[in-house]
């Protein structure tokens, strides 16, 4: 098993060695994308490809300039939940076992997963455990919609069931946005009071130990 985490793509790494940002930040992925070359090349130098299994994600993304965003410790947005996920599973390991693209997948899926593709049942499975991304055929759909939430600022949101509608409520600057996200893109969508009062009220329902005030008030003004 082998874990290797790259913070040249970190936001915070490429303001500091770039005064163009997103500039940096391009330059940061072609290096990272050289390194995973030279590592599966290696792999299959070895005569071990075959017998890998590849994942390749990211923590959080991280935002330059979008809706006045920067970094990713204090907000909720599409651009710092939407990380790639690249799954490479040899052909032997795949075999009876059915994935849907169009389903929503969460980092806390990935161990799950791997516990399925090296024949084991995950011995716990569901919220915060995660579940498996690949498994038999007639699984029932993940469940949804469910709860995102920032890193060190209370700013949470909803992800509707189709993974298609976040609803982000800021109990900072007391706001509650929409965004439409697609394969494409993701923009901000119209909400209705009806829908903001909603969302507020199930993201608060949703935590552990009851709303703080602010979150209190935001969600039920």
């Amino acid at each position: 098993f082998a874990f290797a985490h790259g913070y040249d793509l970190h936001a915070a790494v490429r303001v500091a060695r770039s005064a163009d940002a997103d500039a940096g930040y391009q330059e940061a992925l072609v290096g990272v994308d050289a390194c995973l070359g030279r590592f599966v090349r290696n792999l299959k130098a070895a005569g071990r490809w075959d017998r890998t299994i590849l994942a390749l994600t990211a923590d959080h993304g991280d935002s330059f300039g979008e809706g006045g965003r920067w970094g990713h410790a204090y907000a909720v947005a599409p651009e710092l939940v939407r990380v790639p996920l690249l799954l490479r599973v040899p052909a032997r390991l795949r075999a009876g076992l059915v994935f849907d693209l169009d389903a929503p997948a969460f980092l806390t899926d990935l161990t799950a997963t791997l516990y399925t593709l090296l024949g084991h049942t995950p011995r716990r499975e569901g919220f915060p455990y995660g579940r498996s991304l690949l498994g038999v055929g007639g699984d029932a759909p993940p469940p949804g919609p469910w709860l995102l939430a920032s890193s060190y600022a209370p700013v949470f949101a909803r992800l509707d069931a189709s993974g298609r509608r976040l609803v982000v409520a800021d109990a900072v600057d007391r706001s509650v946005t929409a965004y439409g996200l697609s394969a494409e893109a993701a923009r901000p969508s119209p909400l209705t009071d009806a829908e903001a009062k909603e969302a507020g009220s199930w993201i608060v329902a949703r935590l552990d130990g009851g709303p703080s005030d602010n979150l209190g008030k935001l969600c039920r003004s």
